[in-house]
């Protein structure tokens, strides 16, 4: 990829530089092919220091920071995970909420089970009022 980036700055620079340099020709009107060999000559070597120039200033930092970018986004948890889309923190969190979710499902679970326990027992005791009131009407009915 730099490769061809690099190229292509090269022909689009070299391009421009000829393309300058003939209407520079043109308009100066130079018959001597030797100063124009020398003109273009001079514009070829200036175009190619100017390449050096934004490779090593711009290109090659560039580079490195893309691959150092990449590096960081290419690393995943032991679930194959990207790293850099999910928070360590996030992910503790979700596992302790987790983690509640259950007790407090076990806790309404037992809650229920005592609930209704303690339903059959009124049940059963209001059974035994009524029938313990019964057998006291009954006594009373009786001794009079």
């Amino acid at each position: 990829m730099e490769d061809i980036t690099v190229a292509g700055l090269v022909i689009l620079v070299f391009g421009a530089a000829i393309r300058e340099g003939f209407g520079w020709f043109k308009q100066k009107n130079l018959q001597n092919s030797e100063a124009r060999l020398k003109a273009v000559e001079g514009a070829v070597k200036n175009t190619g220091e100017e390449i050096e120039k934004i490779k090593e200033d711009i290109l090659e930092p560039m580079k490195g920071r893309m691959e150092t970018l990449y590096d960081w986004h290419d690393k995943t948890d032991q679930d194959g995970v990207k790293i850099w889309y999910v928070r360590k923190s996030l992910e503790d969190t979700l596992g302790e909420t987790a983690k509640a979710m259950t007790i407090l499902a076990k806790n309404s679970e037992l809650q229920t089970r005592l609930l209704e326990e303690i339903n059959n027992e009124q049940r059963s005791f209001r059974s035994e009022q009524i029938a313990f009131t019964k057998l006291v009407d009954s006594l009373v009915n009786n001794n009079r």
